[in-house]
């Protein structure tokens, strides 16, 4: 966990110019690293989302929710349908150990939103996924350890 709050902490960091309070999290993985992570950031004040592909009703969720994190199952509901508008997140983990998580974590993202990719290895990526790593990494957004944040977009 050390790392992924290494992630968090720089991603509060950065929004802590905003002026606004980011507020909302997403977390995409709910096996180990994705529990944690959405529980540091629950005791850290956020709105919690953890989003997998386990159906809703096993023991996940039920511990997410004495939590007060909610769970959302990507089978019968997608990430676009829980993230969009007013619900883009300010924080996006990807825990979910699939470089096929990456284009809707990012997608997830409000205005001035941060994503930490927690799972994905670049060596294992697929041609297709590699040019959107390229990308991410390139112009559009710039890059620290396991955090990505957007350049340019109006923040304030």
């Amino acid at each position: 966990l050390s790392i992924l709050e290494k992630g968090i902490d720089h991603a509060m960091r950065i929004q802590s110019r905003f002026s606004w309070e980011p507020k909302k999290a997403l977390v995409m993985g709910a096996g180990p690293v994705g529990i944690l992570g959405a529980a540091a950031l629950r005791m850290r004040g956020y709105e919690v989302i953890v989003a997998s592909l386990e159906p809703q009703g096993g023991r996940k969720e039920k511990l997410l929710a004495e939590a007060g994190i909610r769970y959302v199952c990507i089978h019968t509901t997608s990430i676009a349908e829980v993230t969009r508008g007013a619900d883009a997140q300010d924080i996006v983990i990807d825990a979910s150990g699939s470089e096929m998580a990456v284009p809707s974590a990012i997608e997830a993202l409000a205005q001035g939103g941060i994503c930490i990719l927690a799972s994905v290895i670049y060596r294992i990526m697929n041609r297709r996924y590699r040019t959107l790593w390229r990308f991410v990494c390139g112009n559009e957004l710039q890059r620290m350890p396991g955090v990505l944040f957007p350049v340019g977009k109006s923040i304030g």
